[in-house]
């Protein structure tokens, strides 16, 4: 495994509000994602990438509000997004509601 070091201002974790280990790992979540939605990886591959199981990876995608359409079809599952929609009628915008409790209560209903 390679090592990538990066300097930060100590600002940056008191502004983002986020321990160190914590910034490390919204930064590679968030690399992840940048690379998925730029076609650059798949979903699967960021997933790894990220560390994070393929449905984390998918939840993560609807929590940030990124588009699924292309995870979908690469596994014939449909994303997260169309189940929502399918469900609800509607995909509520995530900054009226609190979107982790939010999700944690649909895969709790979701048949």
């Amino acid at each position: 495994m390679i090592t990538v070091a990066l300097d930060f201002d100590a600002e940056v974790f008191n502004t983002l509000h986020m321990a160190p280990a914590e910034f490390t790992n919204e930064l590679r979540i968030a690399a992840c994602i940048h690379w998925y939605t730029q076609g650059k990886i798949s979903w699967i591959r960021a997933a790894e990438l990220a560390g994070l199981t393929r449905q984390a990876f998918l939840d993560e995608l609807m929590f940030r509000q990124v588009s699924t359409g292309s995870a979908s079809t690469e596994t014939n599952e449909p994303d997260n997004a169309h189940k929502l929609q399918k469900w609800f009628g509607s995909v509520p915008s995530l900054a009226t509601v609190d979107g982790v409790a939010w999700q944690r209560a649909l895969r709790d209903e979701w048949p």
